[in-house]
């Protein structure tokens, strides 16, 4: 037995082309985002294959966060041990009748809002929008938020959901997928590494910090910034880079095919709405950030008529309504931003954001907001505190004056 790993679009034939464009944080690119039917697959952790006539096991790239486009390291994954090559040869098989679509997210037992969606959810949805499938099929380690989500396009569309416990599988039957949303080959991409190493050390020197260290984690993108600031006994901050979309290009499909989702009015709608936070996340020792003026903040929303809510506390199917409905959203720079998915084209988003969030500092919302056509305004507001031991540690001042200066000119009394 033998296994090698090639890219999908090496080896098969797409049933269907769609029209479709990569955002690599500048500008577009036109492409086509391909539809694959795969029959007689074998799945083990958490990567796909197909076996040859000569007994060859092909592990198919591409598909999912899992099957990367790079070929990467030789890992267990993509270099089976002997014991391991014994379990696959006796997979358990499955036989499903009408066409199904794997899930498969990368890091499945994790709560992240953001890549549940955007990296999973989204492979899933554009593939019901061009092909009728019949079941979905997962295993079974899956977070509540991968769990919730799911459970709400099955009851949306229709579909069976098939949860799968072995953890060798051989699957009988006509597969549909697509390829990632996100476009990993730019991690590689030195210029536009440098691009953004450039910005990064601009802010830093303008922040009066000087560069301690880079950290990488994949590619030629600087993962973390350690800087320090000699005034404060060579503390040092580790500040992360979210060098999304840049570092890794998406799809705009990745975006828009949330809109199948979108629902009307079915209960009383804010046209306004500010997303608040759960008071036990700012009482937490491992807080990230929180306004030390939210009183006064939350009082220049109250006045404009705002209405406050905690979306975590609101079932996924909720979100999507009132996001369907809302023509403002603002709110405290956070995942909660993910919803503006489903905001209908020039909404207003508003976020504020801490001057060092990160290095440089991160446009994941401004180019969500970019992608879906949003009026996207931003304020920038004083750093946070980073220090550990102060008490004031992931605490920033809003300003209020520019605050309401924005809010003037929007025309939002």
């Amino acid at each position: 037995m033998k296994f090698i790993p090639v890219h999908v679009r090496d080896i098969f034939l797409p049933v269907m082309d769609i029209d479709d464009q990569i955002f690599d944080g500048w500008k577009y690119f036109e492409t086509k985002r391909p539809i694959y039917a795969l029959n007689d697959i074998y799945v083990f952790n958490s990567n796909i294959f197909v076996k040859s006539q000569n007994n060859i096991f092909i592990r198919i790239l591409g598909l999912s966060t899992n099957t990367n486009e790079f070929l990467g390291k030789e890992t267990i994954n993509n270099k089976p041990g002997f014991f391991e090559k014994s379990k696959i040869k006796n997979s358990k098989k499955i036989d499903i009748e009408g066409d199904y679509f794997l899930y498969l997210p990368q890091n499945p037992e994790k709560n992240n809002y953001w890549h549940c969606l955007i990296d999973n959810i989204s492979q899933l949805l554009f593939v019901i929008k061009y092909k009728r499938i019949k079941n979905i099929l997962c295993f079974d380690n899956l977070s509540k938020i991968h769990n919730n989500y799911l459970n709400l396009v099955v009851k949306k569309f229709n579909l069976n959901l098939l949860v799968i416990k072995d953890k060798y599988i051989n699957i009988k039957g006509r597969g549909i997928y697509t390829e990632t949303s996100k476009k990993t080959f730019h991690y590689y991409n030195s210029e536009s590494a440098n691009k953004i190493d450039r910005k990064a050390l601009d802010e830093i020197s303008k922040s009066g910090f000087k560069l301690y260290d880079r950290l990488y984690k994949t590619g030629n993108f600087v993962h973390r910034y350690v800087i320090r600031n000699d005034s404060k006994d060579l503390h040092r901050i580790s500040l992360k880079n979210y060098s999304f979309p840049f570092s890794t290009p998406v799809l705009k499909s990745a975006f828009t095919s949330f809109q199948i989702l979108k629902k009307n009015k079915e209960r009383k709608i804010y046209d306004r709405i500010f997303i608040i936070r759960n008071k036990k996340d700012n009482n937490s020792p491992y807080k990230m950030r929180f306004m030390k003026n939210e009183k006064k903040i939350l009082n220049i929303f109250k006045k404009r008529n705002f209405e406050f809510l905690d979306l975590g506390l609101l079932s996924f199917d909720e979100q999507i309504e009132y996001c369907s409905n809302v023509k403002i959203l603002a709110g405290l720079h956070g995942t909660g931003f993910v919803n503006s998915l489903f905001m209908k084209k020039n909404s207003i988003l508003l976020n504020l954001i801490p001057k060092n969030y990160s290095m440089p500092l991160t446009e994941e919302v401004k180019a969500l907001a970019f992608i879906n056509e949003l009026n996207y305004q931003e304020l920038v507001s004083e750093e946070i505190e980073k220090d550990f031991k102060s008490s004031d540690f992931g605490g920033f001042e809003v300003p209020e004056l520019k605050l309401i200066a924005i809010l003037d000119k929007l025309n939002i009394n």
